[in-house]
């Protein structure tokens, strides 16, 4: 559909194993002395998914000691009375 509406002249279809090189004569810019950024390779995406397994990880580590906290806290009133 983006193929049928957009001019040719308008649209860079790219493969991004190909580099800094279509998108800047594209845009006519020059090209960096750096690499294409890869965020979504392997290893960011594994890296990702370990952060934010941690941090639900330690979400429910603070709900479930929160909650234990105030169950014992609470039987502890009650026993008391």
């Amino acid at each position: 559909m983006v193929k049928a509406m957009v001019p040719k002249e308008r649209l860079l279809i790219m493969n991004l194993n190909e580099g800094w090189e279509p998108l800047c004569n594209f845009l006519d810019i020059p090209v960096p002395n750096e690499p294409l950024p890869r965020s979504n390779d392997a290893e960011a995406a594994e890296r990702a998914a370990r952060e934010i397994v941690g941090k639900v990880f330690r979400i429910w580590v603070g709900i479930i000691t929160t909650s234990g906290l105030v169950a014992f806290g609470a039987w502890k009133f009650w026993k008391g009375r």
